[in-house]
């Protein structure tokens, strides 16, 4: 498990570092990247659940209930990391969770795009891992779903 972590983490910093170069001026910036993604695929508690609603993906786990408590003010790192299209779908829709949580926590009436669900799998560990589940083009699915983010994200901060 801790491996995985380690894994996971180094592999993100490898894939944070061209757009560190190309979009993020500071360290700091890049520091709130990196602990994001380490904070939201930890499963270390081994508590994870999943479930779908109303076209919601409902991803609830220890470290991503810290991450909705943070509040809005994470969606712009979550967003931050969603939209580097060299994440992995895993990582993509925890992020994708923990935004729908923090706005529908806003508005419950809020309407977060997300179609074709996911499949999940177990690792060697025994941590399931999400994999997409029927999405046709995983770019513009993506494209979708952080435009989705922003538009819900700002229509709630002007309220």
């Amino acid at each position: 498990m801790i491996c995985y972590c380690l894994f996971t983490t180094i592999s993100m910093i490898l894939v944070m570092a061209p757009m560190k170069e190309k979009d993020l001026n500071s360290r700091h910036a890049s520091a709130d990247l990196i602990n994001m993604v380490v904070k939201i695929t930890n499963v270390d508690d081994g508590i994870q659940s999943l479930s779908s609603e109303n076209s919601h993906l409902i991803i609830k786990t220890t470290s991503i209930d810290e991450v909705v408590k943070g509040g809005s003010k994470n969606i712009s790192i979550l967003l931050e990391i969603m939209q580097n299209g060299d994440v992995d779908f895993d990582l993509f829709a925890r992020c994708y969770s923990a935004c729908d949580q923090i706005i529908r926590k806003q508005n419950t009436n809020a309407k977060i795009y997300w179609t074709g669900g996911c499949k999940s799998q177990a690792t060697k560990t025994g941590i399931s891992r999400l994999l997409p589940g029927g999405q046709e083009n995983l770019k513009d699915f993506r494209r979708a779903v952080c435009d989705s983010i922003k538009d819900s994200h700002i229509t709630n901060e002007k309220k």
